[in-house]
């Protein structure tokens, strides 16, 4: 779990992690990214963008993980309770609601 966090979510690219794609969106003014869409209309960064990501993440973000008998009871209450993430990016880099 410790290297596919590490892999994935604090070294990889949104095309590859939801966390990623989900710091990008909520930061995108604050960091000045911008998205694009590849051949499979997968939302992608240039390396600059990810690199910009990674250092916000590395200086900003913290992961703890918790072993729970019912962890979908924990998940349920999380997202029922957890800021509103706005995944649906246009091409012109702004989050649609």
């Amino acid at each position: 779990m410790k290297s596919r966090l590490w892999r994935n979510h604090l070294r990889g690219t949104v095309r590859t992690s939801t966390l990623r794609l989900s710091l990008a969106a909520l930061l995108e003014q604050e960091l000045e990214l911008t998205f694009w869409r590849d051949k499979r209309n997968r939302v992608r960064m240039d390396r600059h963008h990810e690199d910009k990501l990674t250092e916000w993440i590395a200086k900003h973000a913290a992961i703890s993980v918790v072993q729970h008998d019912e962890p979908w009871s924990l998940e349920e209450a999380l997202v029922r309770n957890g800021p509103p993430l706005s995944l649906n990016l246009s091409m012109s880099g702004q989050a649609r609601r």
